[in-house]
């Protein structure tokens, strides 16, 4: 490494000196701007509660002098008409709803009537086909003997139809 001249130490030292300005002059720039910044915001806050405060002083103003002047403001009549249209929308809720809920179980109860004609109609259609309990294609009788058949409490399930439930609505 060569040594270097006076003259170029010289000029080494204030290119650094030069720089290092620079950085603190950009550094105090943008504390600044956000100081510029920040008290703009503050200013506009500022403004606006200074607005709402003058808002609050007028009302005030104008409740005194109202009540200097014998007027009476009626907040309840606000609230109980707030209260009579929350409970006329709930009374007209409840009764759509009632009716929505009867024309379902409706629409059901008409579903199993037709599921319990559907299987009467095939069980009928059964018990025709049978005569004393046997298929009515079945053997013929010569009529050399007769045997009595016993009474029947209850026609036998048909091969065709399943056996109803106890309980003939669905319960979800």
């Amino acid at each position: 490494m060569a040594k270097q001249t006076p003259l170029q130490q010289l000029t080494g030292a204030l290119d650094s000196a030069a720089g290092r300005t620079q950085d603190l002059v950009d550094d105090a720039k943008s504390r600044a701007r956000g100081l510029r910044r920040d008290a703009r915001t503050r200013a506009t806050t500022l403004r606006e509660d200074a607005r709402g405060l003058g808002k609050e002083t007028r009302r005030r103003t104008s409740a005194a002098r109202e009540a200097l002047a014998g007027k009476r403001t009626h907040p309840w009549r606000w609230i109980l008409a707030a209260a009579t249209a929350g409970i006329g929308a709930g009374a007209a809720a409840v009764a759509y709803l009632q009716r929505l809920f009867t024309s379902r179980e409706q629409a059901r109860l008409a579903d199993v009537e037709a599921t319990v004609a559907e299987h009467a109609a095939a069980a009928e259609r059964a018990s025709a086909r049978r005569m004393n309990g046997y298929p009515a294609s079945g053997p013929v009788a010569t009529g050399t003997a007769s045997v009595p058949t016993p009474a029947r409490t209850a026609p036998p399930e048909s091969p065709i139809t399943p056996p109803m439930p106890s309980d003939p609505i669905p319960r979800d």
